[in-house]
Formats: C-alpha cells, sequence, structure tokens
C-alpha cells in the first residue's frame, strides 16, 4: 500500500494533476474535448453542424488522414518521421507526369512505389546504422523535396485530361450515396491500420519496440527488419495521399505536401493523446486528434477569423494537449 501511495504521489508532482483525474484524462480526455469543441461551434457557428460542412471537412481531413496512419506507426514504435511532407510532393509529381500521358492508373502505382522506396530507403539506414530516425528522416525532407523539384524545374505538371481519367478522377472526387469516396477510403484504412496494430504480431511488435527497444531486441524482435517495414508502410501512406492529391487537383504541384502534412501528423498524434515517445496509443486516437484540428480550423474560418489568428489557435491547442498528454492513462 505504501508503493501505491508513493507512486500516486510521484505522478500527481510530475503531471500537477491528481491521479483520478489523470487516469480519465488518459481514457476519455480526447473524446471529450472532441465534443466540446462540436458543442461550443453549433452555438457560434451558424450551420456548422450542417451535412455540407461536415463532408467538406472530413473530405479535405481525409488527404491529410493517409500520413497520420503512417506516423502512428512510426511514433508508437519509438521513432518520427520528418520526410512526409516531401514524399507527399514526390508521389502527387510521379502520379501526375503518368497521368499527363494518359496513364493514371500507372501513374497510381509509380506515386505508391516512390514514396514507398523512400521509406524504405530510410528504414533500411535507421535499422541498420541505427541512426536516429529524425536526422534520417530530415535528410530524407531535403532529398525527396529536392526531386520533386528538380525533374520538372520546379513547375507544375498540367494537362491530364479529365474526360480521359475519370476513374481516377473518382477516387478524390466521386461519391458514393452523397458520401465522398475519399472518406470511405479513409475508413477503410483506418480499420486496416487498427486490425494491423492490434491483432497482428507486427502490431505488437510495433508496441514493444516503442516501450522498450533493448527489452524488445532481448525477447527476439529484429530491430532492423521491424524499422524497414515500419518506414517502408510510413512512405507508402505519404504515396496514397500524393496520388489521391493527384487524382483531386489533376495537375502536379512539386510543393503540396511542404509544411502541412508534416505538422498535422505528428499534431494528430499528439493532440489524439498518443505518447510521442512510443509504446503507448493507437491509431483512433490519431484519428480523433487530426478531426480536433480540423474542425477548430473550420469554425474560426466560418467565424470570419483571420489565417494567422488560427495558426495562433492552432498552436495554443497543440500546446495544451502537450501538457495534458502527461496525464494520459498507461
Amino acid at each position: 500500500m505504501r508503493v501505491n501511495s508513493d507512486s500516486t504521489l510521484a505522478l500527481q508532482r510530475k503531471t500537477g494533476l491528481p491521479f483520478e483525474l489523470r487516469a480519465y484524462w488518459g481514457r476519455y480526455g480526447t473524446y471529450v474535448a472532441f465534443l466540446v469543441i462540436l458543442a461550443i461551434a453549433s452555438i457560434v457557428v451558424p450551420h456548422f453542424l450542417s451535412i455540407d460542412n461536415f463532408l467538406n471537412v472530413l473530405t479535405t481531413m481525409s488527404f491529410v488522414l493517409f500520413v497520420t496512419y503512417g506516423q502512428t506507426l512510426v511514433i508508437l514504435s519509438g521513432g518520427m518521421d520528418l520526410s512526409h511532407g516531401s514524399l507527399v510532393s514526390l508521389a502527387c509529381m510521379a502520379s501526375a507526369a503518368l497521368a499527363a500521358i494518359g496513364h493514371p492508373w500507372l501513374g497510381l502505382a509509380a506515386g505508391l512505389g516512390v514514396a514507398s522506396f523512400c521509406g524504405l530507403i530510410s528504414g533500411s539506414i535507421i535499422g541498420i546504422t541505427r541512426l536516429n530516425p529524425i536526422i534520417t528522416t530530415l535528410g530524407m525532407l531535403y532529398l525527396a523535396g529536392g526531386l520533386a523539384l528538380y525533374f520538372t524545374n520546379g513547375k507544375s505538371i498540367t494537362g491530364i485530361d479529365a474526360s480521359k481519367v475519370q476513374d481516377f478522377h473518382f477516387l478524390a472526387e466521386g461519391r458514393i450515396l452523397h458520401v465522398p469516396f475519399v472518406v470511405i477510403l479513409g475508413l477503410v484504412f483506418f480499420f486496416l491500420t487498427h486490425f494491423l496494430l492490434r491483432h497482428t504480431r507486427f502490431g505488437s511488435r510495433i508496441y514493444a519496440l516503442g516501450g522498450n527497444e533493448e527489452a524488445a531486441e532481448i525477447a527476439g524482435i529484429n530491430y532492423a527488419r521491424m524499422k524497414i517495414l515500419i518506414f517502408t508502410l510510413s512512405g507508402l501512406s505519404c504515396g496514397i495521399s500524393g496520388s489521391l492529391l493527384t487524382a483531386r487537383m489533376l495537375t502536379g504541384e512539386p510543393r503540396v505536401g511542404a509544411g502541412t502534412f508534416l505538422l498535422e501528423s505528428i499534431g494528430a498524434v499528439v493532440v489524439g493523446g498518443n505518447d510521442i515517445f512510443g509504446g503507448t496509443g493507437n491509431v483512433g486516437r490519431t484519428v480523433i486528434g487530426l478531426m480536433i484540428l480540423h474542425f477548430l480550423t473550420n469554425a474560426l474560418d466560418l467565424m470570419g477569423i483571420s489565417t494567422f489568428t488560427q495558426q495562433v489557435v492552432v498552436g495554443v491547442v497543440v500546446l495544451l494537449f502537450c501538457y495534458l498528454g502527461l496525464a494520459r492513462n498507461k
């Protein structure tokens, strides 16, 4: 009993919160925060709760959502991938280059392939040399971003004929029973990622690595192989987003992934309440975190708040959730 009492006091000193509140926030805090934002916005902002507005927000969010799935795998394993924005841009350009000459599905495969290959390179360097993931993916950020600009001299790829790529365009702009197809795709990949993490040996090894790498290796987990697989999947997630952006815009933009995709993928993981150091969390928390960021931004936008002020508000929210993340229930 003495140990439990001391542990509770230690946790309270660490977080500044009572143990009961800490446990409550760890389990339900993110979801409660999301519902509070929705409730306040629905009162302050007219038409915020309209179906069209919700679908618009979910559609915009979906193009970032795939990237957050990859980032979740990386962070839960104890790493971080800073190359996401550049990989999205590179995949977009590769996809657009082939779509522009009448091969959209080959372009889709190229977008997925080039981003996955970049992830494979990052994972191999990290797994074999044990170089810090942040340093490695920072290098890949510059490399992939530079390649996206180099092959077209920084210019956009245009000339994709919408009438010839209707099926490809449907991936990003089509609807099934009024629901955007890209939202349905995002939901499908959510369940696939959840299954991977919770119901496969690979998923349990991701949590083991994030919890304690040394103990995981002693238990027989191959560090190099896991890092290669994790970062390859992370790259694949960027390839999906980049290719879908090509299908949506019918152009290739070399800077389309700059800034937003990286910041939102990490921000969603943090705001969702996942442990930024790995080992604790799930993909559901990441999705809620991304929804908080997007619906909050949407409410501020509908209120006529300037973009600069929106960034300040979102920054404060992220910092708040970072602090409250110390109160997770492990």
